[in-house]
């Protein structure tokens, strides 16, 4: 018998050749009915009773680009389920396979029917951020940049979180984290970083606390 080392190369060697046979099978290159021997000199043929089932697990390996009228009814879906800005239509179209002038065609088109919109996404994502996840205007803001939103949209969209409604959150905050740090060494300064990390102007947090 041959070394463990010279079994572990061979053990790879038919392993290969085993998943070599299953790709030309799911390509058509071989006819999966007609054994055919991973060497020459020692005949092995695919087990009849392996599961075709396993080249379902060889699909992914070998993905269809999809035309661009399925990637246009992809992407139509895409934008329907929630707003979307133009850096992630762009980003989902490359996904797809899309390139040059057909993911450019397919991206005007869908902001020429109102799939997706800069300055309403920049809009829906600055309210919802404050009053969903009790995000602050410095955070919205970084965050609205890393998306690539024009920076005049940017401060249109801050401008339309109602001042008071702000003031209010951020008092209601403070009061909270106070409570939650309440009788811990610098509790005070716990609050303050995590108001700062929400997002929130540190000169508003230094003087609310």
């Amino acid at each position: 018998m041959g070394s463990e080392g010279e079994r572990g190369i061979a053990f790879d060697f038919f392993q290969k050749m085993y998943l070599k046979q299953l790709i030309e099978i799911n390509l058509g290159i071989l006819n999966p009915s007609t054994p055919q021997p991973l060497n020459p000199s020692t005949p092995q043929p695919l087990n009849p009773s392996t599961p075709q089932p396993l080249n379902n697990l060889l699909l992914p390996m070998i993905k269809k680009t999809p035309t661009p009228d399925e990637a246009l009814a992809k992407m139509e879906h895409f934008c329907a389920y929630r707003e979307r800005c133009p850096k992630e239509v762009r980003t989902k179209l490359a996904a797809l396979g899309m390139r040059g002038q057909t993911a450019e065609q397919i991206f005007r088109i869908l902001e020429e029917d109102g799939f997706f919109n800069e300055e309403r996404f920049a809009m829906a994502f600055a309210g919802g951020k404050f009053r969903v996840n009790h995000w602050g205007r410095v955070r919205i803001r970084i965050e609205l940049r890393m998306r690539g939103i024009a920076p005049h949209l940017i401060e249109q969209a801050l401008t339309s979180i109602d001042e008071q409604a702000y003031l209010d959150l951020l008092k209601q905050l403070i009061e909270k984290k106070k409570a939650y740090y309440h009788g811990q060494e610098q509790a005070r300064d716990k609050t303050i970083a995590a108001l700062i990390r929400a997002g929130f102007e540190p000169e508003l947090v230094f003087e609310g606390v």
